[in-house]
């Protein structure tokens, strides 16, 4: 699978988006303006957090998942996916 690697700088973008526009996790309509704005595809994309609710959320939406917690190897997990770093 080809995965789209979004910088810091477009999280940044995004995360600013969402305190600006009141919503917040796990509010479905974040991903969607996510999706949208930045041209992603969910099947394409990864969902990283520390929260279950947002984890089952961006599930549902189609986006691969990977739930952080403190003995997560997150390039593991990642690997796992495919992702090349």
């Amino acid at each position: 699978m080809r995965w789209k690697i979004m910088t810091f700088s477009r999280f940044l973008m995004v995360k600013l988006l969402f305190l600006n526009g009141k919503l917040i996790k796990p509010d479905p309509a974040i991903w969607h303006i996510l999706l949208e704005r930045y041209n992603i595809q969910a099947g394409e994309s990864v969902f990283i957090d520390d929260n279950p609710k947002n984890i089952e959320m961006a599930r549902s939406l189609g986006f691969a998942t990977i739930h952080i917690t403190p003995d997560t190897n997150l390039e593991q997990e990642l690997a796992g996916l495919g992702v090349k770093m």
